[in-house]
């Protein structure tokens, strides 16, 4: 027989007097309240541009025509090359009396395209035979498209395109990698009216609503002719993570749209490609 007040489950419990209880009560309150007392204030990401500048480095074309943004040189007997470039108006004349002055308008795109090369004929008079010979050659740079003895040019890669002009309508040639300059020449005798040329561009058009996510630099491009000061930045498409990034850098890479987007493959353009945009590119036709 023993007491009841002696059984172990009948002793006192210790009280969260006991100095090792105080001190776990303490720093349960020391934690608490420093994951509720107010902390230094994160900086706050800077809000995205409803225009940021960096868009103008992205060099896709708005649309799948692409017209000239200026006329860089003529030859011979032409009429309003402007008409030619994507702000100018009215028709287009080349008029060509012999084979060794060919009548010549040089336009620039203004940025790298690539596609098939194309010319709206709405006249045309061959002083010999049923034909005239309009032709269209490529360059990426102008030093590059240079001409013969015959003041014909040629393209920098590949064979020029060539139409047999014989009547009236829009006439498209084969598909051209990437190029910036295009000369139109009539190398044959007789006269040609033109009220459009350009490119349907078939790279993928990645314009730049495309691009997300960025990250902020210090530095931006310098201008010509001064230094790049530090503290306020232009932005520039970058590759980040895996994905393309509007990064303000001293030398931004400019990113190429490609048709497979993979990166540095060989686009239909003639450049590598930096990154893939948000969108998947369609597949490539065949």
């Amino acid at each position: 027989m023993y007491d009841l007040d002696d059984r172990p489950d009948q002793r006192p419990r210790r009280s969260l007097g006991h100095p090792a209880w105080r001190m776990l009560a303490g720093l349960i309150t020391c934690l608490v309240a420093a994951t509720t007392l107010p902390g230094p204030a994160a900086a706050a990401p800077p809000t995205w541009p409803a225009n940021p500048n960096w868009q103008a480095l992205v060099p896709a074309p708005a649309g799948d025509n692409v017209r000239a943004a200026s006329v860089t040189r003529t030859g011979g007997a032409v009429t309003n090359a402007a008409g030619l470039t994507a702000q100018g108006t009215g028709s287009t004349v080349l008029t060509t009396t012999s084979a060794n002055s060919p009548a010549t308008i040089v336009l620039d795109f203004g940025k790298e395209v690539g596609g098939t090369p194309f010319a709206n004929v709405s006249a045309w008079r061959a002083t010999t035979g049923s034909s005239v010979t309009l032709r269209v050659a490529t360059s990426e740079a102008l030093p590059f498209l240079t001409a013969g003895s015959n003041g014909v040019y040629n393209s920098d890669n590949g064979s020029p395109v060539t139409f047999a002009v014989n009547g009236v309508r829009t006439y498209t040639g084969a598909l051209r990698g990437g190029f910036r300059f295009a000369a139109i020449q009539l190398t044959t005798p007789g006269s040609v009216t033109l009220t459009g040329a350009g490119v349907n561009f078939k790279a993928y058009r990645a314009t730049a609503d495309r691009y997300q996510g960025y990250f902020i630099s210090t530095c931006r491009p310098p201008t010509a002719g001064s230094p790049a000061p530090s503290g306020s930045a232009v932005a520039a498409p970058s590759r980040r993570g895996g994905r393309h990034t509007a990064a303000r850098s001293r030398s931004p890479r400019r990113a190429w749209p490609t048709r497979t987007a993979t990166p540095s493959s060989r686009s239909t353009t003639g450049r590598s490609w930096h990154g893939s945009p948000a969108a998947t590119p369609p597949a490539p036709s065949t």
